[in-house]
């Protein structure tokens, strides 16, 4: 897969701190060196959550990638960018930005989760099934759009309107500055000139998962698909693994909750409402402080599809309860004493 690429960051390089790096043209490693006169498209796919999204190396706040975005604007460094963001909650990263010549385009709103593509049976590589999913449900659609249409020949807004009704599962949404969706697609993306790809009319909508649900269900789905007892038993192995995992990241965060409002029913369901969250004020210092903790502390992956929906309860909690350090030091504490039998 990586034969004759040029790798400019990998693994934990791919880092928050980076990726704002690369976006305002600072740091010793590879980065933008655009001007006013320059047209620059970004596109971003990994885990997300409320007002957050995850990288290998770290988690970006919504408020440092749009002060990332405004210092391009500040500093010229475009004459029109366009941003793909593929994540769940990925609209709770774009919304209230209003950066002229910025147009971004989300694969979910605000509160509901992306969808992973060509997943289970699907996830087909010359004949042989890879155990996991090939690619977004959003992303994909507008890479099968663009390598099978002419794109000098097809404007933003008309790609949008396609992605939009493809991905059905989510809901696809246009921010910041809407007035040059008139512009052609190979403006940003760039073009060979030549399209001979053809895009899927429904094989990505049939096999997408949502991100939620996407490590246990592949983890379940080799499990029920091995060939040869070894391979049952070391896919139900893993199976047994992320189900643990799983448990150990929904229990850690009740507990966070019980912690914060100990016997009070009624706060706890008003933290873990995902819809509450997204039109939350952001704090970020509460927040990243209480994210942190369960990443360093969790006896899990707190940047997995499943532990990210988790979010919601920090950014409620936070937006709740003026006591930062409070919220910051339960997120440990929920760590170190959660335990699943």
């Amino acid at each position: 897969m990586y034969a004759g690429c040029k790798i400019d960051y990998k693994g934990s390089e791919c880092s928050a701190k980076n990726f704002v790096n690369v976006l305002t043209g600072q740091g010793s490693g590879k980065v933008l060196k655009s001007t006013a006169e320059d047209h620059v498209f970004v596109s971003f796919y990994d885990h997300g959550g409320v007002g957050i999204i995850a990288f290998p190396g770290g988690t970006l706040h919504v408020a440092d990638m749009q002060a990332a975005f405004q210092k391009m604007h500040d500093n010229a460094m475009y004459k029109k960018l366009t941003f793909y963001l593929e994540a769940c909650e990925s609209g709770s990263m774009l919304q209230g930005m209003n950066i002229p010549g910025l147009y971004a385009v989300s694969a979910a709103n605000a509160h509901e989760s992306s969808y992973g593509t060509y997943c289970g049976a699907a996830a087909m590589v010359n004949g042989k099934n890879i155990g996991s999913c090939l690619g977004d449900l959003f992303s994909v659609n507008w890479m099968e759009d663009s390598d099978a249409k002419d794109i000098t020949k097809e404007s933003l807004q008309t790609q949008f309107d396609i992605v939009q009704k493809k991905t059905a599962q989510s809901h696809v949404l246009a921010w910041s500055d809407t007035t040059f969706t008139s512009d052609m697609v190979s403006d940003f993306q760039g073009t060979t000139g030549d399209a001979t790809a053809t895009a899927s009319d429904d094989a990505a909508g049939t096999s997408a998962w949502s991100v939620r649900e996407l490590e246990l269900n592949q983890a379940y789905d080799r499990y029920v698909s091995a060939s040869t007892p070894a391979d049952r038993l070391a896919a139900g192995t893993d199976l047994q693994a992320t189900l643990e995992s799983q448990l150990q990241a929904e229990t850690a965060f009740e507990r966070f909750l019980e912690i914060i409002y100990p016997g009070d029913d009624d706060k706890k369901a008003a933290a873990r409402d995902v819809k509450a969250a997204s039109s939350a004020l952001p704090y970020k210092s509460c927040e990243m402080g209480a994210r942190d903790n369960f990443v360093k502390f969790g006896a899990f992956d707190a940047s997995s599809g499943f532990a990210m929906q988790f979010q919601a309860y920090i950014v409620n909690a936070c937006a709740d309860n003026t006591h930062n350090a409070d919220v910051s030091e339960a997120a440990k504490q929920a760590c170190i004493s959660t335990s699943v039998v």
